[in-house]
């Protein structure tokens, strides 16, 4: 096997070659004489030196022939450290890949058997998606799997639902979609892809990949039902993946695949199919206004629940949250509590509790009320989620908001903070506190949220021991 000199052979060999070189050339040629002479014998000093060239020479011999082999290339050598911020810089991503799902199976031994699925994803900035997505049913007629796509551009959002043979369009919020770019492009697809903090993974060799050598990393995970080892092949060159996988091992030790991402493709034009506005053939159109009740939700939501018991019924919900630089996590959720009948005593309102999610570092984390904008006769609330240890973000810090009613209908929701620069932002936030009046009339805040307001509140709170009340 060809041995591949590490980065410290490397440099101690160009260390060899650099010792006293330029003085003893110097040496050497001051000592040249103007006529050929008798040749005597080499003092010891003039051996010593000699033999460290010699060795030198030997140390570089095999370099060099490394280097006539695979070719000097100008382009630097990347490892898994930085991935996720040289992900944040891409114009788009192609995916395709496998999803093996575990259903209910009569036959098998242990009653359940593992299927493979297509899965396909590709976005594109500013706000081009497209995916493929599936759901899965059982009952006593057996397993049956729904697929569909659905595409968004900025202008339109298209959805085509195979098994109905359904192909539905309507218009979309360009920002909001610009967003949920973003939110695919840093949180969603990106995670599956490298999942946490590179120092959770490690480098456990190369291996060649549509015959170009790959770093492959690995990451093992303990739960509750067993560990998750995920893989990561790297390309070098790039320091961006090209394949990756995920595999479930459960007590027993026996491993299942629960992923495959065969082919990663980064900056590369959408395929032509992806966002025509064409339905596919057979397939039924229906056309959605932006009046029409599928369309009459929040472009910013993230997420909602609720849950109710004989007293009380509680609702939850969550929109995007955001990096306020590397200093805090802007949030906006909603919690709002009715009592199920008039004589029963009015509900109070709870605030969620804040954790880390997904990164594999544990941190603990404050919740800082900023300004309340009640919508449609429910408050929601803008806070900063600080780090107590007032240590700076990093690019895999992420939590999750967890409500507690007295009900007992917990509930929790992902508050990845997406990055923008500070224009787009601004641009986010303005619209994000827009509320409207009974004739659809835009209304602004007085005191409107701003980057720079953002970042000054979030350094005053930073300057003070953690857990002090803010003002």
């Amino acid at each position: 096997m060809t041995h591949i000199p590490s980065e410290d052979e490397i440099r101690q060999a160009y260390a060899a070659l650099d010792v006293d070189h330029d003085r003893l050339r110097d040496e050497l040629l001051s000592k040249l004489p103007d006529r050929l002479v008798t040749p005597r014998a080499p003092s010891p000093l003039h051996r010593r030196r000699w033999l460290a060239i010699a060795v030198s020479a030997c140390v570089v011999a095999p370099l060099i022939a490394w280097f006539a082999h695979v070719g000097f290339s100008p382009h630097p050598a990347y490892a898994l450290e930085g991935v996720h911020e040289r992900l944040l810089k891409i114009h788009s991503l192609h995916v395709k890949g496998w999803s093996y799902q575990v259903v209910p199976d009569k036959e098998s031994d242990d009653g359940e058997k593992t299927i493979k699925l297509p899965l396909e994803w590709y976005a594109e900035r500013p706000s081009r998606s497209w995916h493929t997505f599936f759901g899965i049913s059982s009952d006593a007629a057996g397993v049956r799997v729904q697929t569909s796509h659905v595409a968004a551009d900025g202008a339109r959002s298209m959805v085509a639902r195979d098994s109905e043979k359904l192909f539905m369009i309507g218009e979309t919020d360009p920002l909001a979609t610009e967003v949920g770019v973003e939110w695919l492009l840093q949180n969603v697809w990106t995670r599956q892809l490298v999942n946490g903090p590179t120092t959770a993974y490690t480098l456990v060799g190369r291996e060649r990949v549509d015959g170009r050598e790959m770093l492959k990393y690995e990451r093992l995970d303990e739960h509750s039902h067993g560990r998750t080892r995920q893989v990561v092949w790297l390309n070098p060159t790039t320091g961006l993946p090209i394949r990756g996988a995920a595999f479930d091992i459960d007590k027993t030790g026996k491993e299942r695949p629960a992923s495959l991402y065969e082919q990663i493709e980064i900056d590369v034009p959408p395929a032509p199919h992806m966002f025509s506005q064409e339905p596919p053939e057979g397939y039924e159109v229906v056309t959605a206004g932006k009046g029409d009740a599928a369309h009459d939700y929040d472009p910013f939501g993230m997420g909602s629940g609720s849950g109710s018991n004989k007293h009380r019924r509680d609702s939850t919900a969550i929109r995007h949250s955001f990096a306020v630089g590397n200093l805090a996590i802007l949030v906006c959720w909603q919690h709002h509590a009715e009592r199920i009948k008039p004589e029963d005593e009015e509900p109070g309102s709870i605030v969620p509790t804040v954790e880390s999610v997904g990164t594999g570092t544990e941190r603990k984390w404050e919740l800082h009320p900023l300004i309340e904008q009640t919508v449609q006769g429910k408050v929601w609330h803008w806070s900063l989620v600080i780090p107590r240890d007032r240590r700076p973000l990093d690019a895999t810090d992420s939590v999750q908001l967890i409500f507690s009613p007295p009900n007992g209908s917990k509930s929790s929701f992902h508050a990845f903070p997406l990055r923008f620069p500070d224009d787009k932002l601004a641009k986010i936030l303005a619209r994000m506190q827009e509320s409207y009046s009974l004739n659809a009339e835009r209304i602004s805040p007085a005191e409107p949220l701003t980057p720079a307001r953002l970042r000054e509140k979030a350094a005053q709170i930073l300057s003070q021991p953690a857990d002090k009340p803010s003002t």
